[in-house]
């Protein structure tokens, strides 16, 4: 509506005004170079205003987008600066073309030499074996220009189920439609929709329901007694008996495969060789539950993990890290359950946020402190786990087409104290597309899933100064 009010204003202008004419040949003063650069400039802020108002489903949520814009910490903001530069970005060309080369004579043969060498550039950079000569940035580069993957962004909407009530995703993105339109299953919803979990109105936000079953993407989901993913324990272990406990989300819990077939089989692993260990036993409990976050993997660890004696923590996690933990920590703040946590109190008071604000604005306002949140998520899991005399490891597990490392999230990790773990190869000399689910959930499948065992085992041995299990050097007999 603000467009076509706006469209019919300059319409009404032009046809009572028209347009100023000149002869040819001559460049613009100085005044009109800098009127027509002040309009290029105020034309490109109003489209620019206009289509934000398509990102924001109130008016409380595009207010705060001003909040926070050039925003590079608590207390220390720049949004002068910004629009400056943008208003540079912008003017400074418009300037130029305005003195110099308003009317400058456009030959055609020059027009079509100049496209036709860019596009050759462009064709040639395409092929594979030109790229990767150019090296494996450039490479990447193109290879994602090609296909049409969803963002990061997309990727955890879809994990998450945020499109599944929406009739038209086409109109939200082309490239999700592809990939959603491929759904066939309707039982291949979100894991808080089965009778495997229950809401708990606080943190963690769900537990899995003890002795339940249901399917699940595919696949039958048992829960043990004790609210697990996972085959009977006793809460305390048996004596010789080195218990490890996993946490962590949706790819440690194991969305899309069996039972047996989730890289927690690496208990079995263990076991072959547990004779010449000098333990009795291996345990592998997984306590992990998809869709958590760091909030709830330090509440999970407190309320629970470590009442079953754990002699260390695998704490699994992937990118994309701060902004799922911000969007908890919104809905966490606006039922009270965040409270729990001094640190949360602190940042709550010193934001000046108010928690019955629109859940995207308390997000956006929070977006400063993810760091300091989640370095203090860290820390406490670690003191925690280290007075119960638990080892704690912080453990990189990629989804299968993730290219990016957690760089933040990995010395964040470090600094608070964990142990920190990479497996970041894990997938290297397979194609990716053969190890999902499906072609529209990104999780592994149970190659992808031994395929993690096979690098967990390998960098556990690599690491017995850090974890003494005893592990076999010989290597292991793949599975057929």
């Amino acid at each position: 509506m603000i467009l076509a009010v706006l469209v019919t204003i300059s319409a009404h202008y032009e046809m009572r005004h028209g347009r100023t004419r000149r002869l040819r040949g001559g460049a613009l003063s100085w005044n009109g170079a800098l009127q027509t650069a002040g309009r290029t400039i105020g034309v490109f802020v109003v489209i620019s205003l206009l289509w934000s108002f398509w990102s924001a489903s109130s008016v409380p949520q595009w207010f705060s987008v001003f909040e926070t814009v050039g925003v590079e910490g608590p207390g220390k903001t720049t949004p002068a600066l910004v629009l400056l530069t943008v208003a540079a970005i912008i003017g400074i060309p418009a300037l130029a073309l305005a003195r110099g080369a308003a009317d400058r004579q456009y030959s055609f043969r020059r027009s079509v030499a100049s496209v036709g060498v860019c596009g050759l550039i462009a064709v040639c950079i395409s092929l594979p074996g030109f790229r990767d000569r150019l090296g494996e940035t450039v490479s990447t580069a193109m290879a994602d220009i090609r296909a049409p993957n969803l963002n990061s962004r997309d990727k955890e909407n879809l994990e998450r189920g945020y499109y599944e009530n929406l009739v038209n995703v086409s109109a939200f993105n082309p490239e999700l439609w592809i990939v959603y339109g491929q759904r066939r299953d309707e039982g291949w919803g979100n894991l808080h929709k089965t009778p495997l979990s229950e809401f708990t109105g606080a943190l963690p936000t769900i537990y899995l329901r003890p002795l339940s079953q249901a399917d699940y993407k595919g696949k039958r989901v048992h829960i043990n007694r004790w609210g697990m993913r996972d085959q009977d324990y006793e809460k305390i272990p048996a004596p010789g008996t080195l218990r490890i406990a996993t946490v962590g989300s949706s790819h440690v819990f194991g969305e899309g495969v069996a039972d047996e077939e989730i890289f927690e089989g690496l208990e079995r692993r263990l076991n072959e060789q547990a004779a010449d260990s000098g333990y009795r036993d291996y345990e592998v409990l997984n306590f992990a539950v998809g869709g958590y976050v760091p909030l709830d993997v330090l509440a999970i660890t407190e309320d629970r993990v470590l009442a079953f004696k754990p002699k260390y923590i695998f704490y699994f996690e992937h990118t994309a890290l701060i902004p799922r933990m911000l969007k908890r920590l919104a809905t966490a703040i606006q039922n009270g359950s965040a409270y729990r946590y001094d640190f949360v109190s602190d940042i709550v008071r010193e934001s000046g946020i108010d928690p019955s604000a629109d859940r995207e604005v308390l997000q956006r306002k929070l977006t400063p402190y993810g760091e300091r949140l989640l370095r203090a998520i860290y820390s406490r899991i670690v003191e925690a786990a280290k007075r119960e005399g638990v080892g704690v490891f912080w453990i990189y597990l990629p989804r299968p087409d993730e290219r990016t490392s957690p760089e933040l999230e990995r010395r964040l990790a470090a600094e608070a104290g964990f142990n920190v773990l990479d497996l970041s190869n894990v997938y290297d000399g397979h194609d990716w597309r053969t190890l999902l689910v499906a072609p529209w959930d990104d999780h592994p499948n149970a190659a992808g899933h031994r395929l993690i065992a096979d690098k967990l085992y390998e960098v556990l041995q690599q690491h017995r100064d850090l974890i003494p299990l005893n592990l076999a050097v010989a290597p292991h007999k793949e599975e057929q």
